[in-house]
């Protein structure tokens, strides 16, 4: 049995800024990791003029057997990172256990604003931004 169009990763829409002020050209990654599949799968985009950036609903299908379908457990790993330059910053980490819309936030699409004045190192290499992610 093969199930069509289950939602791994919600539309995203995000801005970022460096104290108020938008920042344009700054490579945007969103990783999916899905236990259906063996490999993360990888986005890439670039903030624009304005600091914004966005991401399509990820989708995908998966053939189960009869028994497999009945006792299937979703885990899909989400992470979105900023890259600047060989600097990698997490933006957003989530894990969903569902294919269900609406998961992450309550809302059809993830909407954050993530601001270089929140930026946390927690050493050894390791940087977040504690991006403002709209919730119901």
């Amino acid at each position: 049995m093969i199930l069509k169009d289950l939602i791994l990763f919600s539309a995203v829409k995000g801005r970022v800024l460096d104290h108020g002020k938008p920042v344009a050209g700054l490579k945007i990654e969103r990783s999916t990791f899905w236990n259906m599949e063996k490999f993360a799968r990888q986005e890439f985009t670039t903030t624009d003029a304005e600091g914004y950036f966005s991401f399509p609903e990820a989708r995908g299908s998966a053939d189960f057997g009869f028994l497999a379908k009945l006792f299937h457990v979703p885990t899909v790993s989400q992470r979105i990172y900023l890259h600047q330059g060989k600097k990698e910053v997490l933006l957003y980490a989530n894990s969903r256990g569902n294919y269900e819309p609406k998961t992450e936030t309550g809302y059809e699409d993830i909407q954050m604003t993530c601001d270089f004045k929140n930026e946390k190192s927690e050493g050894d290499g390791f940087f977040e931004i504690r991006c403002e992610v709209r919730k119901k």
